[in-house]
């Protein structure tokens, strides 16, 4: 899907299509007894007017699998169909996963959720010194000090970022961290809410330490492995690096950005 707003939009009308949502509009009740009978209709028209390339939709009731259903392709440039196993990027689902291993990490006593991430991490000296009132419950609540909305978010900042330290591109973790550093924070953590991916970001390191492991190992370990879910992985950046099986992605209003990958050049925006 296209972006943010397609999604919510797919994900509520979904809720309608189950009847999670009561609604003046004509919505068949669902019956759980064949849960993929109304879904099919509901998703191959949803593809068809919202112009999605193709969705994947899975529902679960009282924890058990119950419909997996899909609609369109996966890669439309060379009618390749989604299928139950098409791989998608989650985006910022992965949070919860990141939440999970760290609660893992609490039940086991390899960290606290009042650990100072700073101190923990043992970072270079902060500009603002709040830095060192930040802890895991912060960063996990979204409370850590941090609000994109008055600084811009760093994870969508690779060039700028690259720029002020002179490495060469993209920015990764440990580079964003370092130029966060030498910014202040927009508030005193704990004191509000503020939805923040570099937090995020911080967490996935916080991981890394605790486990002695990359976080994409780490969280297959801890919580992907016990579930018996094989085939999730990090996603890449570049359209040549796709996993095999994963879907192709589009920007609905074609928008072509400057890649963050030295010599890349201007590329598809959900690429590079």
């Amino acid at each position: 899907m296209a972006d943010f707003c397609s999604r919510r939009t797919a994900l509520s009308r979904a809720a309608l299509a189950l009847g999670v949502f009561s609604s003046a509009r004509r919505t068949p009740a669902w019956d759980s007894a064949s849960p993929g009978k109304g879904l099919q209709a509901f998703l191959d028209g949803l593809v068809e007017s919202e112009k999605f390339p193709g969705v994947s939709l899975a529902v679960a009731q009282a924890g058990r699998l119950v419909a997996t259903v899909v609609s369109g392709m996966a890669d439309p440039a060379r009618r390749i169909p989604v299928t139950v196993r098409s791989l998608f990027r989650v985006a910022s689902v992965s949070k919860p996963l990141t939440a999970l291993v760290i609660a893992r990490l609490i039940e086991r006593g390899k960290i606290r959720s009042g650990t100072p991430v700073h101190a923990y991490l043992e970072l270079p000296t902060a500009k603002d010194p709040r830095w060192s009132k930040v802890t895991v419950e912060h960063c996990l609540h979204h409370t850590a000090g941090w609000d994109r909305a008055k600084s811009q978010d760093p994870m969508f900042r690779s060039r700028a970022i690259i720029k002020d330290s002179g490495g060469p591109g993209p920015a990764m973790p440990g580079a964003i961290i370092r130029y966060m550093l030498d910014q202040p924070l927009d508030f005193e953590p704990g004191t509000r809410y503020a939805y923040s991916n570099f937090a995020y970001c911080l967490l996935g390191r916080v991981i890394e330490k605790a486990t002695g492991l990359g976080y994409e190992a780490a969280t297959r370990a801890e919580i992907l492995n016990p579930l018996g879910i094989g085939s999730m992985r990090l996603g890449r950046t570049l359209k040549d690096q796709r996993a095999p099986g994963e879907v192709a992605y589009h920007d609905s209003k074609n928008r072509v950005a400057e890649s963050v990958f030295p010599g890349g050049g201007p590329v598809d925006q959900p690429y590079g």
